[in-house]
């Protein structure tokens, strides 16, 4: 199909012309949005977002927070003031240890990582899903929580 043409293709359409590899190099896929820092976000929205996911994602790990990047910046945008000290990032993985949604102030990612020779890369197409499942979820909880909706600015993958 040309570039003038109009494409008509389905998502089963493209998969079916897309190349796939037996076993293929992939240890990490990363989904992910970068947003302006939800102001009222607190400690607590952590624990609330959890019981959201746990039964999905039931295991956690607290880690440093992602500096906000910009590809148009050639370093990362540090607060100038803070009122309280910047709030972790934390991890919600999966049973398996392969998916996980990561969470902060200011981002929302959804990964599969290899951790054991033997996981099967899932494709990219469960770890996309996967993104835009939590990443609609954590849209309805920042909603619920009357935390604002997350304006985007920058997507990661």
């Amino acid at each position: 199909m040309g570039p003038q043409e109009s494409s008509g293709a389905t998502q089963k359409d493209v998969e079916a012309v897309l190349v796939s590899f037996t076993s293929p190099p992939v240890i990490e896929v990363v989904c992910g949005v970068q947003f302006e820092p939800l102001a009222n976000f607190l400690s607590a929205h952590y624990g609330e977002f959890r019981e959201l996911v746990k039964g999905e994602y039931p295991n956690t790990e607290d880690r440093m927070p992602i500096a906000d990047l910009f590809e148009n910046r050639k370093v990362p945008t540090i607060p100038e003031t803070l009122e309280v000290p910047p709030l972790r990032r934390v991890f919600y993985i999966d049973a398996s240890g392969n998916f996980l949604l990561q969470l902060q102030p200011s981002r929302f990612l959804a990964n599969w990582r290899r951790m054991r020779a033997e996981d099967e890369y899932p494709r990219f197409g469960a770890a996309y899903k996967r993104f835009l499942t939590g990443w609609d979820l954590f849209l309805r909880f920042a909603r619920d929580r009357g935390l604002g909706t997350p304006m985007a600015n920058q997507y990661e993958l």
